[in-house]
């Protein structure tokens, strides 16, 4: 999906949408979603499928992915929440600063997206 695209099709979804897909991570900045969890809270499929894929380990221990018993995992298909939040601040012309640290990031991107569902926030 092209840019213009996926900018078309964010700014096309109902505010409740939007909420309901920035809760899925509420503001995690490391985590690999179940794509299940944004279908679930209805992000369409062409969106899903943009940002639904297979995320490698590399070996080290800030570049692995792993299990919730602590097991390395050599690949994992999901949905990484920060590039979702980040794509929704991006879409809706949000502004939520720009953090070295994914947790940070995320933090800043939830609350933006969370402020401009609510109606409190200008757009950027």
């Amino acid at each position: 999906m092209k840019h213009e695209q996926l900018k078309a099709a964010i700014k096309a979804l109902p505010k409740e949408t939007i909420k309901a897909i920035a809760m899925v991570n509420e503001g995690d900045g490391h985590s690999i979603f179940d794509p299940q969890a944004y279908a679930d809270a209805g992000m369409p499929e062409e969106l899903l499928a943009h940002f639904c894929e297979v995320h490698k380990s590399d070996g080290t221990h800030k570049g692995s992915i792993f299990d919730s018993n602590g097991r390395v995992l050599r690949s994992l298909d999901g949905v990484y929440g920060l590039r979702v939040s980040s794509a929704l601040v991006s879409s809706l012309d949000l502004e939520a600063g720009n953090y070295m640290g994914r947790g940070f990031q995320a933090r800043a991107n939830h609350e933006a997206i969370l402020k401009y569902c609510d109606g409190v926030t200008a757009v950027a």
